[in-house]
């Protein structure tokens, strides 16, 4: 509850990660409003004070589940994304800026819904987590192809990164290159200063890439759908446990 000393925490087996059902259920225990519009929230703690982290918990106006470096509430009204910029900037006051990251699923309605959001809130957060460089907040309205594939069963998102990026798929300097070649149109020069090589290394890797794939990144219907694959590819490392 709002104001209480301490964040409210699931029991859970020791080293487990518990069940996203599970979760949607002990939040509607621990007093989360599930009969009215609401979305997900997964916040994420990238400090080391955790004590500080827990109090910072418990001072937030909702209920919250804690489960270590991170914790999960839920979003109300007409703009989640406001509110959770209002709720990071919140923890930002007594963690430090820049130590939170807060990411939503889709918003829905009655509790049976519930777990869908939780699903997408706890993939998009792994992904903010992923990427230090990137904005500090994600909402399922915002999450481009990756509000597509999150419906998409993983047996089908392997499927398609095999089938697109197998030949590379263990070449993270090549998946990199071929993501920036893709987002540069092709620039040489951009590449090369995103990823700090020199433009003939650049030209070297997008010349093997062409070769293993057997395709011209640069088509436009090729380039959709290495796009996907390269999206696909990182929602699948953002599921994995490990």
């Amino acid at each position: 509850a709002a104001g209480s000393p301490r964040a409210r925490r699931p029991r859970r087996a020791a080293g487990s990660r518990p069940a996203v059902p599970r979760r949607a259920r002990a939040g509607a225990t621990h007093g989360w409003r599930l009969d009215q519009p609401h979305a997900v929230a997964g916040i994420g703690y990238t400090g080391a004070q955790q004590r500080r982290w827990a109090s910072a918990l418990s001072w937030l106006d909702r209920p919250v589940l804690a489960e270590g470096r991170r914790a999960w509430t839920l979003l109300h009204g007409e703009d989640v994304e406001r509110e959770a910029t209002r709720l990071r900037a919140r923890l930002d006051q007594i963690v430090g800026v820049g130590q939170v990251r807060v990411a939503s699923g889709a918003t829905v309605s009655g509790a049976a819904r519930t777990a869908a959001s939780f699903r997408d809130a706890d993939r998009l957060l792994s992904l903010l987590l992923r990427q230090p460089d990137a904005p500090p907040e994600l909402s399922f309205g915002r999450a481009g192809l990756h509000q597509v594939l999150l419906a998409v069963p993983d047996e089908r998102l392997r499927w398609f990164v095999r089938r697109h990026l197998g030949p590379i798929a263990h070449r993270d300097d090549l998946l990199r290159t071929l993501d920036c070649w893709l987002a540069t149109g092709g620039s040489r020069q951009a590449v090369s200063e995103r990823l700090h090589l020199h433009r003939n290394s650049v030209g070297y890797r997008v010349g093997l890439i062409k070769r293993l794939l057997g395709v011209d990144p640069l088509d436009p219907d090729t380039a959709t759908v290495l796009r996907t694959a390269l999206a696909a590819r990182e929602l699948l490392a953002a599921s994995d446990p490990g």
